[in-house]
């Protein structure tokens, strides 16, 4: 992640302008998501537990705003960041096509037109879930941790030990698993390429296919390439995968042990339903974006 970063983010200081807002629509995103787990507690114990009419007629509004703070963000957020992976993907294919024409001809006899043409189409297209949304993903979701894992602490420092002591213990079978996924994706980035190429050939090469009757020779050939594209996708997708029951156990495990111990803090009396409904809304919140980092 830190190498992809360091890759990709000069790229990001032309876009000062657009990235500054798109940070302030990710900002209030985070500030949206714990107000909202915020509103519960005097929801519980003002509205419900004191009755107070005061509160009942404030309490829709305040839902109201953050509700809506969330959505310009979101909003915000996704335009802006669209636009600059767009067009940074646009600056990529015309770098790239730059360069190979500056190349010597040993190059390009060395290199296949189909295996080029993968490089400028499908590589591409796969870095631009790098550029709009796997780093935009990064620092929104970085945000938005950052935000709920204040107001846990703010909220009850001891429950708040028991979730973010356990979540850390995701990242050392998620760092097995992410070795395993960049294996196969340049694997399958490889046979992609090997498909075009083969592609590629039998189109230039068809009035002599077929004058020699070769086509069940060509397509068995391709069929090959094209299995081979089918199982580096499936072994990405089946990586991918592991990472959502990873973190589902270890998610209701820690929530679990918050339950257990925020229910003894209510029946002891050392913390009131509101409180703990308010904690338990943001850990539930901070679930997804901690799950989220986590596939990236």
């Amino acid at each position: 992640m830190k190498k992809l970063i360091v890759t990709y983010l000069p790229y990001f200081k032309d876009y000062k302008k657009e990235f500054f807002i798109a940070i302030l629509g990710m900002i209030a995103v985070a500030v949206g998501t714990a107000g909202t787990a915020h509103i519960i507690k005097p929801v519980m114990d003002d509205v419900f537990i004191k009755k107070d009419v005061q509160m009942l007629l404030i309490v829709p509004f305040m839902l109201v705003f953050v509700f809506a703070l969330k959505g310009v963000g979101r909003y915000i957020q996704s335009y802006y960041t669209s636009y600059i992976g767009q067009d940074i993907l646009r600056r990529l294919r015309e770098e790239l096509l730059f360069h190979i024409t500056k190349l010597d001809m040993d190059f390009f006899r060395k290199n296949h037109s189909g295996t080029l043409l993968s490089r400028i189409t499908n590589d591409i297209s796969r870095i631009q879930g790098v550029v709009s949304e796997i780093i935009p993903e990064l620092i929104r979701d970085t945000f938005t941790v950052i935000a709920l894992s204040g107001y846990v602490i703010y909220q009850n420092p001891k429950l708040a030990f028991y979730f973010l002591i356990v979540m850390p213990l995701a990242l050392f079978p998620l760092a097995k698993l992410s070795k395993k996924m960049r294996k196969y994706s340049k694997l399958s980035q490889q046979s992609t390429a090997d498909m075009t190429k083969r592609l590629e050939e039998v189109f230039s090469n068809i009035e002599v296919i077929k004058s020699n009757s070769s086509q069940n020779f060509e397509i068995n050939r391709f069929a090959k390439d094209n299995l081979s594209v089918f199982k580096y996708i499936m072994k990405q997708i089946r990586v991918n995968n592991l990472t959502s029951p990873i973190m589902e156990l270890l998610g209701s495990i820690a929530i679990g042990l918050v339950i257990f111990v925020g229910g003894k803090e209510v029946i002891d009396g050392k913390m009131s339903v509101g409180g703990f409904f308010s904690f338990s809304a943001a850990l539930f919140m901070l679930y997804d974006p901690i799950k989220a980092l986590s596939k990236l």
